[in-house]
């Protein structure tokens, strides 16, 4: 859901029994060690082949969880800005769900975003007034492979890991209609620090894992950034559980969480996914 005119949030789910390993779920959301390592595998399978298409300006964040109802491990690997949150039941606390966020901030603006970027050869403009990968465009002779010069939107990206986006992992300097300027005037305009060279991509297809075993009741949310920031999306999973002890249904609470995120200022397109597991049931 969301007022964009396209809908660009993907979602898959496949429950227990329907792969040829019956005990394994898998839970994800997209936007536009053994599980851990698969995970990662096929997320830079999935990378690879958005390159093969030629595609250079589209890309996605990933968000999946790889449920093993065996073991009661459950696996999550993301890139970007979607959201992979759990709410532990703990019913001799006072607080009733213990909720943590497993998915990772993979924005420009971490101190350890940044510095991978810089050490790659690229930079970090704030033109916009929020920290991105990729072309400030100030200067709009820039005829350049890593943006559409008729987009006057474009402007960098504003995650520092995701699938696709080629044109800002590895950025290329074109021709310019000013040919007095030279290239090397023009690496500060691209994203590449000037006088450098990129040596690996800036926007990583690197996700971030976590492994834990589960015991008792759970309840998984996954989630695109229309949900809103982190502390919203922390909210939503501590609503959900409490929804869920009074009897409602994963649908109506996962619709009830959309129309909550419709409500904040400027809302995107929202893509839930709520699981809801007992772990001593297997459930």
């Amino acid at each position: 859901m969301g007022d964009r005119p396209e809908q660009q949030d993907r979602y898959h789910v496949i429950r227990p029994g329907r792969l040829q390993q019956e005990h394994i779920a898998v839970f994800g959301v997209y936007d536009g060690q053994y599980y851990q390592d698969a995970l990662q595998n096929a997320l830079k399978d999935q990378d690879a082949a958005l390159l093969a298409t030629g595609m250079s300006q589209q890309g996605s964040t990933a968000a999946i969880s790889i449920l093993d109802t065996t073991r009661c491990l459950l696996v999550s690997a993301d890139l970007g800005d979607s959201y992979v949150v759990l709410a532990e039941e703990q019913p001799a606390e006072q607080q009733r769900w213990h909720v943590s966020r497993l998915s990772a901030l993979q924005k420009p603006s971490s101190r350890v975003e940044q510095g991978r970027i810089e050490d790659a050869g690229g930079e970090i403009n704030h033109t916009y007034g929020s920290a991105r990968v990729g072309a400030s465009l100030q200067n709009r002779n820039l005829i350049c492979t890593f943006m559409n010069p008729a987009d006057s939107s474009s402007g960098g990206l504003a995650m520092s890991r995701a699938l696709g986006d080629m044109n800002l992992k590895q950025p290329e300097i074109g021709e310019t209609s000013d040919r007095q300027q030279s290239v090397g005037d023009l690496k500060g305009e691209t994203g590449v620090r000037r006088n450098s060279t990129v040596t690996t991509d800036l926007v990583s297809n690197e996700a971030h894992t976590t492994a834990r075993h589960l015991k008792g009741r759970n309840v998984l949310l996954l989630a695109s950034d229309g949900i809103g920031e982190t502390s919203d999306a922390e909210g939503a999973t501590r609503h959900a559980a409490k929804c869920w002890e009074q009897g409602m249904s994963a649908h109506q609470i996962a619709q009830d969480l959309g129309r909550q995120a419709m409500r904040l200022p400027a809302p995107d397109n929202c893509t839930i996914v709520l699981v809801f597991i007992d772990a001593d049931s297997g459930e």
